[in-house]
Formats: C-alpha cells, sequence, structure tokens
C-alpha cells in the first residue's frame, strides 16, 4: 500500500456513534438548563407577585392604622392634659393615704420611744412634697425623755427632719411629768412585696 496516494480528505473518517451521543448530550443538557432558568424565572415571577399581594396588604393595614392615629389624636385633642395630670396627681394621693398601714407607724413608734414616755396624742399630715408629716405630742417621767426622744427617733431610718415645737415642766402644766410636742417626717420603711 502506498501511503502517499492515500488521501484523508476524499474520504473523511467520522465516528458517528460518538457524534451522535456527544449531540444528545449538549442537546439534553441545554434543555436541562432552559428548563432549570424557566422554573427559576417562574418561581421569581411568582414570588414577585406574591410579594406585591403582601406589600398590598401591608400597605392597605399601614393606611388603617394611620387612620385610627389620627381619629384617637382628635379624641384626645380636647382633652386638658394639665388638669388631667393633676387630677391623676390627686387620685394617687388618696390611694397613698388609703394604703397608709397606721400600724405599721405606731410599731416604729413604739421601737424607738424611752421606756419614761408616753405618746399623748398623734396627728399626720401630708407635706407640700408628699411626705407624711407626724405631730406628737407625749408625757416624759424624766426631764429628758425629750431628747431622749429626740435621739431615738433621728437614729431611726423611718423619720427623718425631727423637730421640737413645746416643751412644758410640772410646774407649768396640770399633768404630772414634763410635756413635750414635736414633728417629724414619717417615711415607711418598704416591704419586699412593694
Amino acid at each position: 500500500m502506498d501511503y502517499r496516494s492515500l488521501n484523508l480528505s476524499s474520504k473523511p473518517f467520522y465516528n458517528f456513534r460518538f457524534l451522535l451521543i456527544s449531540v444528545i448530550l449538549v442537546y439534553a443538557t441545554s434543555i436541562g438548563f432552559s428548563v432549570f432558568t424557566i422554573s427559576k424565572l417562574y418561581g421569581i415571577f411568582k414570588l414577585s407577585e406574591d410579594s406585591k399581594i403582601k406589600i398590598e396588604n401591608l400597605n392597605k393595614e399601614l393606611k388603617s392604622v394611620v387612620q385610627e392615629n389620627a381619629n384617637l389624636k382628635e379624641r384626645i385633642r380636647p382633652i386638658d392634659k394639665k388638669s388631667l395630670v393633676q387630677l391623676a396627681e390627686e387620685i394617687n394621693s388618696v390611694i397613698q393615704e388609703r394604703n397608709f398601714s397606721w400600724s405599721s407607724l405606731l410599731e416604729d413608734m413604739e421601737k424607738v420611744l424611752p421606756e419614761e414616755v408616753r405618746l399623748l396624742t398623734l396627728a399626720t399630715s401630708k407635706s407640700e412634697s408628699g411626705f407624711l408629716m407626724v405631730r406628737i405630742i407625749g408625757l416624759s417621767t424624766k426631764r429628758e425623755g425629750m431628747l431622749k426622744t429626740i435621739e431615738a427617733l433621728k437614729a431611726d431610718p423611718s423619720f427623718k427632719n425631727v423637730k421640737p415645737i413645746n416643751f412644758q415642766d410640772e410646774e407649768k402644766s396640770s399633768t404630772i411629768g414634763k410635756k413635750f410636742e414635736m414633728q417629724f417626717v414619717y417615711m415607711p420603711k418598704r416591704t419586699e412585696n412593694e
């Protein structure tokens, strides 16, 4: 055989099986990618439509909330806020007075009063700052009774601003003993529940 006379260009060699499989694979791959792309695009458009519906619903809800807010502002506008605050403070003051524990005050007084001192009267009032002012009149068998009472009240954290008002010796008074008067601020200790 003469290799010089062999012309491959006149008789090309094709492997049809390989070519056919390659074309089918390329075709199947392109169809697969096309289906994948179309499904993704459909999902995006579907998601976009769902998002549009949700956004429209949220906008409607927002409009209703804004309208309700405007209606509430219109209802609140004629209310006098200063008188409302003052009324709330008065109500809170009444609630505090009703919740005041007289037994706590009397127990605290009993703890601090010296043995020679007896309590004759006890009166309470509300100070401008909202604290409970207590005014007492006491009777002591000894001259130092008033001073011991003042020191004992100052030592207890429930009593503040202790001020003597009056002191009478037995010669000037019809009662036996030394009568005195004082006032202080009572600040009860907070319980664990409060």
